[in-house]
């Protein structure tokens, strides 16, 4: 089991952080940003990005170069969804604003 102590305190990433990251997605086909409440997180929402496969979140690791955006995500935990999969950082609160799996199916309810 995984434990974080940053969930008494999540991260929390700027605007310009989570632009650079959206900026970044651009260029992977199928990536998006998204919140996601992972294993053993209890429904606590954190930053999630959806991918078609594992050689895309190393594309996206060697893409970011700001300091403080590295060290924000520097604790990545992936699960495979099984029509890809979803890379989630339980210690970066989702943002504001981004979509959760909770609306899947595309029907707004």
């Amino acid at each position: 089991m995984r434990m974080t102590a940053g969930w008494d305190k999540p991260k929390a990433l700027t605007d310009t952080q989570v632009e650079d990251i959206q900026t970044l997605l651009n260029d992977i086909d199928g990536a998006e940003l998204r919140s996601y409440s992972g294993r053993n997180m209890y429904g606590k929402q954190c930053l999630g990005i959806d991918m078609d496969g594992i050689q895309d979140a190393f594309r996206f690791a060697l893409m970011v170069t700001d300091d403080d955006l590295c060290m924000a995500l520097s604790s990545p935990v992936f699960d495979d969804m099984g029509r890809g999969i979803i890379v989630y950082f339980p210690d970066v609160e989702a943002p504001q604003g981004i979509d959760d799996e909770a609306d899947d199916d595309g029907d707004d309810s």
